[in-house]
């Protein structure tokens, strides 16, 4: 490093620091007086009796004031955080026929006391040639049009609590040191922003324009998620007064996952976006009192083989004929009666009018909600007292037409109608059975009201079926980022057509809730984008992962590692010594995550009942918190998490030999940041054989 240049930008930090230290001073030095002036305006209002004018307008005061404190507050503590690191990057460019200037990349935006700008957003256009250009020409979009030039200069610095560690001068390649450095590093319990090492494509997929439903396939450690996230913030950014985290929805795999994200949009100054599964999906459309079998019992279900499981339930030619019986049952097993009301009578010809002629186009629950509307305007307007009363009556009779409009007995009958048969396991519905029972539900009865949500994020997307695809359009009417790996499937049999009818499946399910001619009709689709490098593992990992589906998409970053250890285990105290000694060795490197990895819950259970013995080591299921240190974890639960060591627990052949063990087995590898060790008794896993096969080094 020059060391002019370091002092150079040592000053400028300074300068930086002290303009922090100088708003959140006067961010404090206002929160302190409007504090008290609220209270005091409180005390007022309630000791001084007054008009019913005063009080909503001191109570109206109150509450704008509230506000605006909670704001200021927010604003002071992303202030304190940019303290830790405040920029990462500075461009110098010469504009086309103007001045040669540079500015400094951030976290967020921080303005000098001349009204000039000591940092820019990283989301801002400008922002965007650190990412995608080397040294050399350039152009970029803004609201005023194309801007071009030549980037002289681009700089990547090290801050970390507020200290310059170091920079360099560089153009932007994947294996550059700062990435390098970061990929290296050990993760903790939360995952972080990766704003410093965006790379092209993935910058490219965060700028995406927001008016596309986006799909990202991307492979095992491609930063799917986290790109998702950060797009999130920078449509906050964007349409900022137009969209708020509030108004942003993430369908999460499970509930340790949604722990798992929820540091990454606070470190970028915004606030945390709603968060939810489709199983809370499931149970706020159809209450409590119903139980279904989770997502993750379906798999463990098939896993271990014991009933019987229908592939085409989450295929797109279900969600197909499910649509085409619900639009002929509507149809047939609607009849109109006449509805008595004191001296009011409804002949039946206008119910049918209606239902079969008037509102034909829309779903049978929006007839429903338009028939009433329309009888209660033609005939008891009058009535505004009695409105609700009326509407709710009139909703019961309506209902009470249908020859049966119980969802459950109605998919019974579609099945019925296909030769396949209805059962449950263990008391409850199957997932698989679940899914088109809301989708009935949503057919007859609509959903509870999701308009309010301008964005939503659906990750892990190979694992939703067609009919889940269908509901959450239906559901959500907004723009929807999208994201999976085809690789990482449990659903083997049927993801592949899914992407391929993601476009059918999104045309079909529409913000109107009209029906839809399945011969004839406009088809909208979906920008898909690709990720084929994996940043996450080591390269020999990600050979491993690799070899394991002989998969030839997925491109390893050149970050070598430790080579991955195969090891038979013959007695159960052997077991205990060497998940004890491994753990040690991951600790002495300083991991803070390490990850034994089994199967199934069952199996997780089962492995810690022996290990429980062994210090901090902890047993965590998909509705635990994710925390630092030894955790046993089952397969599935650990999907979207990522572990500086992993230990995978009984990879035999007789654990791990189907096609959907293979993806398993694929899954829980490419948790491994930098080292893993596979342990099993007997013979190992035939999925292993591609990469294990005659290495030396191999225990």
């Amino acid at each position: 490093m020059d060391k002019e240049v370091l002092k150079e930008e040592k000053e400028y930090l300074i300068k930086v620091e002290d303009q922090i230290k100088d708003d959140i001073n006067s961010l404090s030095a206002f929160l302190d007086t409007e504090k008290v002036e609220i209270q005091e305006e409180k005390y007022s209002m309630r000791e001084n009796y007054a008009t019913a004018k005063d009080v909503d307008d001191n109570f109206l005061d109150i509450y704008l004031r509230s506000n605006e404190y909670d704001e200021k507050v927010k604003e002071k503590e992303k202030l304190i955080r940019m303290q830790r690191n405040p920029y990462f990057a500075r461009i110098d460019v010469k504009e086309d026929g103007g001045n040669q200037y540079y500015n400094y990349i951030g976290y967020r935006s921080l303005n000098n006391k001349d009204g000039g700008l000591y940092i820019i957003d990283w989301r801002a256009p400008f922002a965007s040639l650190f990412y995608d250009y080397d040294k050399g020409r350039y152009k970029y979009s803004t609201i005023n049009g194309t801007i071009n030039g030549e980037i002289i200069n681009k700089r990547q610095l090290k801050i970390d609590n507020g200290e310059l560690k170091y920079y360099f001068d560089a153009d932007i390649k994947v294996d550059d040191d700062i990435l390098q450095e970061t990929l290296s590093g050990t993760t903790n319990e939360k995952m972080k922003n990766i704003v410093a090492t965006i790379q092209r494509e993935q910058n490219q997929i965060i700028r995406c324009p927001e008016e596309y439903n986006t799909l990202v396939l991307g492979v095992a450690g491609s930063g799917k998620t986290s790109i998702a996230l950060h797009r999130i913030a920078y449509l906050l950014y964007k349409l900022k007064g137009k969209l708020k985290s509030s108004e942003v929805m993430i369908l999460s795999p499970n509930e340790m996952f949604s722990g798992y994200i929820s540091e990454v949009l606070p470190d970028l100054n915004e606030d945390n976006a709603l968060n939810t599964t489709f199983e809370k999906i499931i149970k706020n459309e159809l209450g409590d009192k119903i139980e279904f079998e989770t997502k993750k019992e379906q798999v463990e279900r098939r896993l271990f083989n014991k009933f019987p499981f229908d592939d085409d339930k989450d295929g797109y030619q279900f969600l197909i004929d499910l649509y085409t019986f619900l639009v002929k049952y509507c149809t047939k097993a609607f009849r109109p009666t006449n509805i008595k009301i004191g001296a009011y009578n409804i002949p039946e010809s206008k119910i049918a009018s209606m239902y079969f002629h008037s509102f034909k186009k829309v779903l049978p629950y929006k007839r429903i909600d338009w028939m009433i509307e329309n009888l209660y305007d033609t005939y008891f307007s009058s009535f505004k007292d009695l409105e609700f009363r009326i509407q709710d009556f009139l909703k019961a009779k309506l209902y009470r037409m249908f020859v049966n409009n119980n969802p459950i007995n109605i998919y019974k009958l579609f099945l019925k109608n296909l030769g396949k048969p209805f059962s449950l396991i263990n008391g409850k519905i199957k997932f698989e059975d679940i899914v088109p029972i809301l989708m009935i539900n949503f057919f007859l009865y609509g959903s509870i009201d999701y308009t309010s949500f301008k964005h939503v994020v659906i990750d892990e997307s190979q694992d939703y079926n067609a009919i889940q695809l269908f509901l959450i359009n239906s559901y959500f009417n907004c723009t929807k980022t999208i994201v999976g790996d085809i690789g990482q499937s449990l659903n083997v049999d049927t993801s592949h057509s899914l992407l391929d009818h993601i476009d059918d499946i999104f045309s079909i399910s529409n913000a109107e809730h009209s029906l839809v001619n399945l011969n004839n009709y406009e088809k909208k689709e979906i920008k898909k984008l690709y990720l084929y490098k994996s940043y996450r593992s080591s390269y020999q990992i990600t050979n491993l992962s690799n070899s394991i589906l002989e998969r030839t998409d997925c491109e390893p970053i050149k970050r070598l590692g430790a080579e991955p250890e195969l090891k038979r285990i013959k007695t159960r105290e052997e077991l205990v010594n060497t998940i004890t000694s491994k753990i040690d060795e991951y600790k002495s490197k300083g991991y803070n995550n390490i990850g034994i990895i089994t199967k199934t819950t069952k199996n997780a259970k089962e492995l810690y009942s022996i290990c429980k013995s062994i210090k901090d080591i902890q047993l965590i299921t998909t509705n635990d918190t994710y925390t630092n240190g030894a955790v046993i974890i089952d397969a599935f639960s650990s999907k979207g998490l990522e572990f500086d060591g992993v230990i995978l627990f009984n990879t035999n052949d007789v654990e791990y030999n189907t096609q959907l063990d293979r993806q398993l087995l694929y899954v829980a590898t490419t948790r491994a940041l930098h080292d893993i060790m596979l342990l099993y008794t007997n013979k190992p896993s035939r999925f292993l054989n591609n990469y294990f096969q005659g290495k030396k080094d191999v225990i």
